[in-house]
């Protein structure tokens, strides 16, 4: 049978030489510390984020097509306008969807029971631009 809450903070306080309101005490200052470290890490680890972005690939690319936006719009005519705003829409719904996808992706892998494995089978099953073929 398992030991009772009171009889293991009893066990613990023995253990160490402290009363048990030392031990809370010490334990709020060990999770508060712990948030701390936790809520800098995650602050380093945006503004590395951003860091990273901000003079990447990513942001070079978007500037380009920024400005190529802006060339078709003001400079292009109108039978090229039609052709690429069809372009554009087809592209940013295909994103849409995938976004979405990654969010589902996400939440099914935090299943607690296989998530990983039903994201994999998502993956490779829906998500692959592999076809698989039967030999017969």
């Amino acid at each position: 049978m398992a030991e009772s809450l009171e009889k293991r903070i009893d066990r613990l306080c023995k253990l160490v030489g402290r009363t048990p309101d030392e031990l809370q005490r010490s334990g709020e200052w060990v999770l508060g510390l712990a948030g701390d470290v936790c809520r800098d890490t995650s602050l380093y680890a945006d503004d590395t984020v951003e860091d990273l972005c901000s003079d990447s690939f990513e942001s070079d690319e978007y500037r380009k097509m920024s400005e190529g936006l802006v060339r078709l719009e003001f400079f292009a005519s109108e039978m090229t306008r039609q052709k690429y705003h069809a372009e554009i829409s087809e592209i940013m719904s295909t994103a849409w969807m995938l976004k979405v996808l990654e969010v589902l992706k996400a939440n099914i892998y935090s299943f607690r029971k296989y998530g990983p494995q039903f994201v994999s089978i998502l993956s490779l099953a829906y998500m692959n631009s592999f076809n698989y073929t039967v030999a017969l």
